[in-house]
């Protein structure tokens, strides 16, 4: 939400830095809450080269959208943040379907629709403000708004003692 307030001031290159920054900070938050879920998750060969590819995918769309936008990127700083950002997106959806997939409940599907809706938010914000289509703006506040209720469900749902941290965890 701080990111969402600094986003006032997003045309000062300072603040889009800044915005980069906090959004990275909470995308890794989130990934590292759910890590720990996540890590003796069983795959098959088909999986891991589903992955893969999904991976290699979204890695070159990401490097085609820098291309697209290369005018209203600042500087170098600013390009790597958005590089980092795209990176730290791609993770998240990737931990969020691999959660859902290991314990498929109410908890990973709140989680999973939380991530999305922020995904899906920063998308649309990309495609508003970056290529300038200004309808976007509001499936932007639409899927940011769905992504936090859904995470408030998230953090307010009795989690089974499989999907709780453990007070050794901590």
């Amino acid at each position: 939400m701080l990111s969402d307030f600094l986003m006032l001031n997003y045309e000062d290159p300072l603040f889009k830095k800044i915005t980069f920054v906090l959004v990275i900070i909470a995308y890794i938050a989130l990934i590292l809450y759910i890590s720990p879920y996540v890590k003796n998750l069983k795959t098959n060969f088909f999986q891991k080269v589903l992955f893969v590819l999904v991976l290699a995918i979204n890695t070159v769309m990401l490097f085609l959208l820098v291309d697209m936008v290369d005018g209203e990127i600042d500087d170098s700083a600013h390009s790597a943040l958005f590089f980092l950002y795209g990176f730290a997106m791609i993770s998240l959806v990737i931990f969020a379907f691999s959660f859902n997939h290991r314990y498929s409940n109410e908890s990973s599907f709140f989680f999973i629709c939380a991530v999305l809706g922020f995904i899906f938010s920063d998308i649309s914000g990309f495609i508003s403000y970056y290529l300038k289509v200004d309808e976007f703006y509001y499936p932007d506040r639409f899927f940011y708004l769905l992504g936090l209720l859904s995470l408030v469900k998230f953090a307010n749902l009795d989690k089974p003692e499989a999907v709780q941290y453990s007070e050794d965890m901590l």
